[in-house]
């Protein structure tokens, strides 16, 4: 169940929380095996594609790691230098705004302080929240290529905490990662709601206070 505890901010990752990175990531992928020369038969497009997909492992994968296989294995044409850049410029036009998603911001906009904590290259992360169409909807943003701290680090959630001005216990922390999201904010006392994505939460890490199949169970918080 949500927190029934004075909450007054609420603090979210980005991607596959606030924003759909997997159809972006798939619709880059997508668009880059089409142009593939010579084409790639249906049965394996639609293989490569889903292991593609796979051994991104929802962006948690290691970037270097993750980009110097793509290129070796199934894009030869590309250095992983070359893949990793294109990837990054390409990204935010395979991001849609979600109607819903700007809604429930609009509706929670004059109740709570609204975050976004993400990790990655401010660049591309920026460029992502400008393409979802959420910048104008969120208080302040903490990545942590300028913070100089990255989940789950306890520095970048305390950072974030003291610039809203609100205790952990008044804070709600969003996301779909157990380790960089859920134990991190945990770790320093926050509330914390887990975007499931039709997973089982590993029960290595301390469990979310609650567990969310969309944003739009959020919709319960809006007086």
């Amino acid at each position: 169940m949500l927190p029934n505890a004075d909450i007054k901010a609420i603090l979210f990752d980005l991607d596959n929380t606030l924003l759909d990175r997997s159809t972006a990531v798939r619709r880059y992928f997508t668009q880059l095996l089409q142009d593939a020369s010579p084409p790639l038969p249906e049965d394996e497009f639609e293989l490569t594609l889903l292991t593609i997909l796979a051994r991104d492992r929802l962006g948690y994968e290691d970037r270097a790691a993750f980009f110097d296989w793509a290129a070796t294995t199934c894009f030869p044409d590309w250095t992983p230098a070359e893949l990793w850049s294109d990837f990054r410029e390409k990204l935010p036009r395979m991001i849609e705004p979600d109607p819903l998603c700007l809604e429930l911001l609009q509706r929670l906009q004059p109740h709570y302080a609204l975050a976004v904590i993400t990790n990655g290259s401010a660049e591309l992360q920026r460029a992502k929240i400008e393409a979802a169409g959420i910048d104008q909807l969120i208080d302040h943003i903490w990545i942590s290529e300028e913070t100089g701290a990255a989940k789950p680090d306890r520095a970048i959630f305390a950072q974030a905490l003291s610039t809203l001005g609100v205790t952990p216990q008044q804070a709600l922390f969003v996301g779909d990662h157990p380790h960089q999201d859920i134990y991190g904010a945990r770790q320093i006392g926050m509330h914390t709601c887990w975007i499931q994505l039709d997973r089982t939460f590993p029960g290595e890490f301390p469990e979310p206070h609650c567990q969310i199949s969309s944003l739009d169970s959020l919709q319960c918080l809006v007086p």
